[in-house]
């Protein structure tokens, strides 16, 4: 994605840019709640930005927002593919932790 895109419209740039996200998650509101903008990240499941945001955020949160929105039926847990992410990125964290 070029500079130009993640540059939002009032000519700033958001959260998602400074956490080096692939995509815009904050386009629309560059002051989003850093839960709405891990949602954001969740509900694409993209697992590059699902990891930057379980690295900047911690993964307890990351799980945390993402178990609300199961709870809330925001996201269908049977057909999604987020919790084997965060098992493998929680996988990752414990065996870089030791």
């Amino acid at each position: 994605m070029t500079d130009g895109l993640k540059t939002l419209t009032n000519g700033s740039k958001g959260k998602a840019f400074s956490l080096g996200l692939s995509f815009p998650y904050d386009w629309s509101n560059p002051d989003i709640p850093d839960d709405a903008l891990i949602a954001g990240v969740l509900s694409r499941e993209i697992f590059e930005d699902i990891c930057i945001v379980c690295l900047h955020f911690g993964f307890d949160r990351v799980s945390s927002v993402f178990q609300a929105m199961v709870d809330c039926g925001n996201v269908s847990f049977a057909v999604s593919q987020i919790p084997r992410m965060l098992r493998n990125i929680q996988e990752g964290f414990n065996r870089e932790n030791g």
